[in-house]
């Protein structure tokens, strides 16, 4: 029951811009993210993404190699609340290390759903076996009409939910579309709104 090896395969990819500015300055362009893989004494493999849409991830796997990984090899794969109770103390008084701890909890419920033959959520005490859905797209249009007409295709494919991603639209403009986009689906479709994190107060209150 043994960690016996940390790798990470490195993907490179480049995403278009999607014109939205959010503490992750522009989201879109080349990033660096990475599938983790976390090998055990068993053959038991657990699996992770190290990333997400915009931000590079080149840090947080280096943190995992270079600082996690040399503690964590030999270790017993369950031992994962004596790994969380290290993190204050790897942290220290740089980085945050969750980031990169994270994706390593996950690869380690991975192995552990894999040993006993069944799904994480049976493992963490199944709550509920169907969740809602809902369609969404980068912001993608520029104008209140792209988003009626992308919201009715949805609705013709059986969505009853439907996040509009405004992008660089105006807060002004941004609430027209959320109108237009309700009178043309009617009340049964549910509709979300996500600016990522764009509006300033007063923005945020007028589109509220």
């Amino acid at each position: 029951m043994k960690i016996t090896n940390i790798t990470i395969d490195v993907i490179e990819r480049t995403a278009p811009s999607v014109l939205v500015q959010d503490e992750r300055a522009n989201l879109g362009g080349t990033t660096r993210q990475g599938v983790l893989r976390v090998y055990t004494s068993d053959g038991l493999e657990g699996h992770a993404f190290i990333g997400d849409q915009g931000a590079d991830s080149s840090q947080r796997m280096l943190t995992i190699i270079n600082t996690l990984k040399p503690i964590m090899v030999d270790r017993d794969w369950s031992d994962r609340e004596w790994l969380w109770n290290q993190l204050p103390e790897m942290s220290g008084h740089g980085s945050p290390i969750e980031p990169s701890w994270a994706p390593l909890d996950v690869a380690l419920w991975d192995i552990a759903g894999k040993a006993a033959g069944q799904p994480i959520h049976k493992l963490l005490g199944t709550a509920r076996t169907e969740i809602p859905v809902y369609a969404t797209y980068p912001p993608r249009h520029s104008n209140p009409e792209g988003f009626v007409e992308e919201a009715l295709q949805l609705k013709s494919n059986g969505f009853n939910a439907y996040k509009i991603h405004p992008g660089p639209l105006s807060a002004r403009d941004a609430a027209t579309t959320v109108e237009k986009v309700r009178e043309a689906v009617g009340n049964e479709m549910q509709l979300m709104l996500d600016r990522n994190h764009g509006y300033t107060f007063r923005e945020a209150l007028y589109v509220g």
